[in-house]
């Protein structure tokens, strides 16, 4: 019998948490993202919160806190209550955060509930046509023989992990230029004051025609349908194996209820599904996932964050 308070109390606390998540939501909601408006979060951030408000009946707020390596949203999001009415639209870089910066005051894995993954995003490695090479074999050839090798733009963690995994293949030593996002690269490489940068799909795409540049390579094991005259690294070097993208998804803090991380999961399929959010997607290069379930998510935290974070390191990337 004396078990029996120890029982009743977890039979309450399951019973309060299904009740909180049938009435759930009963108040507007926060939507986090870590960028601002105008790039590839914010694209799909924006139309998915209108029809998240509508399947949910509440308000779905979409709030841009930019900064610190995606760590200003990602502290907000880890320090709110666990109750469904702060959410975060994730990226990959969230989980590098700390090999870049020294006192995270959260942990990126362990203080997040995967809602799901919705895409997955592979990099263009662009260059300036005043450079000497028009093909990343040749880059990779012009880095081996000249001093100083090549400087290739980078605007986060992810982005330099692209190049670090290039360094890693072919034992080419690159010189890493940090920006602070991927708009001021993309400035540069039209300038011609950039010779190589790290950019998106969709900030590409409307320029692969464009005289000024030219796509080298994109970082997945296959082209891709945004731009189909962009070979892949291995196409380009001949190789196998080299895959390093970026993802997007939805978290919420730790411990959010199962019953809710369920009820946002079946709304944000749903929607995902409808032929306009599919449109919206392909726009901007994103590829859905095999499985987008939150168990498959929540694994993902942990094992893009050992995988990237491995390579961050053994380039003897130290946090600041």
């Amino acid at each position: 019998m004396r078990f029996a308070p120890a029982l009743f109390a977890l039979a309450l606390g399951v019973l309060s948490s299904l009740a909180a998540a049938q009435a759930y939501p009963n108040k507007p909601i926060r939507l986090i993202v870590a960028f601002p408006p105008g790039g590839t979060v914010d694209a799909i951030a924006r139309p998915l919160a209108e029809r998240l408000s509508v399947a949910l009946g509440q308000s779905v707020v979409v709030e841009s806190r930019p900064g610190a390596q995606t760590m200003i949203a990602g502290e907000l999001v880890a320090k709110s209550q666990p109750d469904g009415y702060t959410l975060y639209v994730m990226s990959a870089s969230h989980l590098l955060t700390p090999y870049l910066i020294r006192k995270v005051p959260f942990d990126p894995v362990n203080d997040f509930t995967a809602i799901t993954i919705f895409g997955t995003q592979a990099y263009v490695f662009a260059a300036s046509s005043t450079q000497p090479f028009s093909s990343l074999k040749e880059m990779v050839a012009f880095a081996k023989t000249n001093a100083g090798g090549v400087s290739i733009g980078v605007s986060d963690a992810t982005t330099q992990a692209v190049v670090e995994a290039l360094r890693a293949q072919t034992g080419v030593g690159f010189t890493v230029i940090n920006y602070k996002g991927g708009g001021p690269i993309f400035t540069d490489l039209l300038g011609g004051q950039l010779p190589v940068g790290i950019v998106s799909p969709p900030v590409f795409a409307p320029y692969a025609k464009d005289l000024r540049l030219r796509g080298l390579a994109v970082s997945q094991p296959a082209r891709m349908p945004l731009l189909p005259d962009v070979p892949s690294v291995d196409e380009a070097l001949g190789g196998s194996g080299f895959d390093v993208q970026t993802w997007y998804g939805f978290a919420g803090p730790a411990n959010l209820p199962r019953p809710i991380v369920a009820r946002l999961h079946a709304e944000i399929m749903k929607i995902l599904a409808e032929p306009d959010m599919k449109k919206v997607i392909a726009n901007v290069g994103l590829v859905a996932p095999a499985d987008p379930s939150p168990e498959a998510s929540q694994a993902l935290l942990k094992s893009y964050q050992q995988k990237m974070g491995t390579l961050l390191q053994s380039a003897g990337i130290k946090p600041e």
